[in-house]
């Protein structure tokens, strides 16, 4: 079974990476600053109204980081005084600072926590053009923090800021937006594009999406008359590795799937079998799903119902329902084996025959797959032809 993109709430849909733009060392949060390498960064750090020296205000920042970095400033008077440094030099005008007295606002770092704040120091930064600070507004937009409820436009309006200057969580996020109307009209066409977008630039998520907008014909349009794409299970695969090359976990159960079905790729229940486990091994439960009938047919590895019965365990506890029926029937066909006094012989040799007939199953399916996805292209450019 494939795994899907989510849309139920951000840490399904992000991942569980926030995006501010830079936690303090000793906090045990995993964050995501976008690909700082693509981030267009202002060629001053001070707002058009500053006449402040600029070595003042850098070394009040600077001394902030230096205090905010320390792995010994671990005390509250630490982290005020951090926060105090950073609170100089961004009233002067320096305009990391004002992003930086955001982040420390909305993480209740050496202060209450307080969105309201949080947004008012991004605001000063967005308007002195800091990128992370409109993708951090954008976040706060989105998730209706410090506001009375959730303002999609207003997130639209900072991811589109931040995409302008090449952000590459802003551009994936955009691409959320668009591809689930919120804040914005639904359209799979732009949904596809941001994503597409945003794995260029080597985001995971994005890479993970476009895959699968791809696997489904998401968002297809015809390029020209004799080009039409709509699924296109080539390039779902490569989206697909990309993420997969920095272990995410589903989309290393999409390559597994990829492989055992043999779309887009060369069937290969060995490749099927090494992509899940490392699916499994990074917390995918549709790849223990996957993994424990591998074992169980003897595809791509030994058969072993000991090891199918521990992974369809492992997926049932992760909420996948099929996984009961799985282990009913390993139980049903140790209770045989058990009763016929014969331990595996006669049921490894079974499912040895059973193996080579999905096999074979498979290679059809993965054939007529092909077949159908070429008479598609055909009904759709002999309907462009008769229309003209």
């Amino acid at each position: 079974m494939i795994i899907k993109p989510s849309n139920q709430g951000n840490a399904s849909v992000f991942g569980s990476a926030s995006v501010f733009s830079s936690p303090p060392p000793s906090s045990s949060t995993a964050f995501s600053f976008g690909n700082p390498a693509s981030i267009k960064t202002p060629t001053s750090n001070f707002g058009s109204s500053s006449t402040t020296p600029y070595q003042t205000t850098n070394q009040l920042f600077a001394m902030g980081n230096a205090i905010y970095n320390s792995v010994f400033s671990t005390s509250f008077a630490d982290k005020e005084r951090a926060l105090n440094y950073f609170k100089q030099a961004a009233s002067l005008g320096h305009i990391e600072a004002q992003c930086k007295v955001g982040d420390l606002c909305r993480e209740g770092y050496g202060t209450a926590q307080d969105f309201a704040q949080a947004i008012e120091w991004y605001t000063k930064a967005a308007a002195n053009g800091n990128t992370l600070a409109h993708l951090n507004l954008g976040v706060l937009c989105e998730e209706g923090k410090g506001r009375l409820r959730n303002d999609y436009k207003g997130a639209y309006i900072h991811y589109l800021q931040a995409a302008e200057r090449d952000n590459s969580e802003a551009i994936f996020r955009l691409g959320h937006l668009y591809h689930y109307g919120m804040g914005v009209q639904a359209n799979l066409t732009q949904a596809r594009t941001y994503y597409e977008r945003a794995a260029k630039q080597g985001h995971v998520l994005g890479s993970f999406n476009a895959g699968y907008m791809y696997q489904f014909g998401l968002g297809a349009q015809p390029t020209s008359l004799f080009a039409f794409s709509a699924i296109d299970y080539g390039k779902a695969f490569g989206y697909y590795m990309q993420a997969a090359k920095e272990n995410h976990p589903d989309a290393l159960c999409n390559v597994g799937y990829l492989y055992e079905k043999g779309y887009g790729v060369i069937l290969n229940y060995k490749q099927a079998f090494h992509h899940y486990s490392r699916g499994a091994e990074k917390g995918s439960y549709q790849a223990h799903q996957n993994l424990g009938e591998l074992y169980m047919d003897g595809r791509g590895t030994n058969t072993d119902l000991d090891k199918a019965y521990h992974h369809f365990e492992t997926a049932h506890q992760g909420g996948i329902e099929e996984s009961q029926k799985y282990m009913d029937i390993i139980k049903e066909k140790k209770s045989d084996i058990s009763g016929s006094g014969s331990m595996n012989g006669d049921y490894i040799a079974i499912a040895e025959h059973n193996r080579l007939i999905k096999e074979k199953d498979d290679k059809i399916a993965a054939f007529m797959e092909q077949i159908k996805l070429q008479q598609t292209q055909i009904d759709s450019l002999m309907g462009k032809l008769f229309s003209t």
